[in-house]
């Protein structure tokens, strides 16, 4: 008898302590749509959404507004956005991926690689696979990506790539930053020239598919017309929020940016991220291996602006609050977003908004006020 109300206490010991976390949680999940709600408002975006992950799991997902201006249509989390230059991440990964099957050396020349890559200045022979990573080859970057003429053919990044389409260098390799996405397609077409198969099949197959995100592509084609969002522009006369008239999709710039995925997906690929970062026993097959993603999460150069690194494609950032955090923002016509993971604290968030105008708020403002409030609230 006694060993039934000792088992009945703690059943309801549980039951209640279940209950208190389950409240703490909605409570806090209000909170997150609050702030939402207040960015959205102040900066008059049409369609956001978010994923969370904390402590190493799936948190909270929750799609804001509508996925076009015109219509009542709302956003969801597997509602499609345009991922900008998030899309260097997953680039990179496939590059170290082969860096991890001995097919690459990131220490090795570009031109080894691709010898067909010349320029009449000759200090291109001495670009390494870093330093398209870290932004400091001198490959200079471009302002016309084609978006309302894009070039969709089965071999577009080769010509793109290939011949080079400049011809001098910003600056002698490794002695400068400048952020360039013609780097991240270069490294692209390295990927398709290695692994001998479109670069948008390679990533599916060997990064998305793997990391559970079976709703994004970097082929638009592939994405469910009825989940993908419009994007929005400022009007450069009225100053009103209108549809643009392109969408940001070129296969010239796969690499570099062209991504499309949803809050869904995003959370897992974060949740991979923290899961390779946790597996001290290199017991868990992820996309990559725990000493690459560390490698990756090196840091290369200080930026001049206190406790903020570049990596190889992605950013770091020291923190005395939040402590160390490394993130991605991605903005392109119509669109805007981030990616921010804290490792140490097993939290991530992801922003997609379909405006390119919102700025800070989708950047910086909206991930660090929610981490804020989930930390202080463990």
């Amino acid at each position: 008898m006694q060993k039934k109300k000792i088992a009945f206490l703690l059943l309801s010991l549980l039951v209640l302590n279940n209950a208190y976390g389950q409240t703490t949680d909605l409570k806090l999940q209000e909170k997150i749509d609050t702030i939402i709600n207040r960015y959205m408002k102040a900066t008059n975006i049409v369609g956001l959404s978010i994923g969370i992950v904390r402590n190493n799991q799936s948190y909270y997902a929750k799609g804001y507004g509508t996925i076009n201006l015109q219509t009542n249509k709302p956003v969801d989390t597997l509602t499609n956005f345009h991922a900008a230059s998030i899309s260097k991440l997953f680039t990179a990964t496939a590059i170290m991926q082969l860096v991890e099957q001995g097919k690459l050396d990131i220490n090795n020349k570009l031109v080894y690689y691709l010898p067909a890559f010349k320029m009449k200045d000759e200090r291109v022979k001495d670009i390494t696979l870093t330093q398209l990573l870290n932004h400091t080859s001198g490959i200079p970057d471009i302002n016309d990506y084609n978006w309302d003429h894009p070039n969709n053919s089965k071999h577009a990044l080769k010509h793109f790539v290939l011949p080079s389409k400049f011809s001098t260098l910003s600056f002698t390799p490794g002695t400068d930053i400048h952020y360039s996405n013609p780097a991240f397609d270069i490294l692209g077409y390295i990927v398709e020239k290695t692994a001998n198969q479109s670069f948008e099949e390679y990533e599916y197959e060997k990064v998305l598919k793997p990391a559970g995100m079976t709703h994004s592509s970097f082929d638009l084609a592939k994405i469910d017309p009825a989940r993908k969002s419009t994007p929005h522009i400022i009007d450069s006369i009225s100053k009103k929020v209108e549809i643009s008239k392109v969408y940001p999709f070129n296969k010239e710039h796969s690499p570099c940016g062209t991504l499309n995925t949803c809050s869904h997906d995003l959370s897992k690929w974060m949740l991979e991220m923290l899961s390779i970062y946790n597996d001290s026993t290199d017991s868990y097959h992820g996309v990559i291996r725990r000493e690459t993603l560390l490698q990756m999460w090196t840091p290369t150069h200080n930026i001049a602006y206190p406790g903020l690194f570049l990596c190889l494609a992605w950013w770091k950032r020291e923190s005395k609050e939040y402590g160390n955090y490394f993130f991605h923002v991605g903005v392109d016509v119509g669109y805007s977003c981030s990616l921010t993971l804290f490792p140490d604290k097993g939290l991530g968030i992801v922003v997609l908004c379909n405006g390119d105008y919102p700025g800070l708020p989708v950047y910086r403002d909206i991930p660090l006020e929610i981490a804020r409030l989930l930390t202080e609230n463990k």
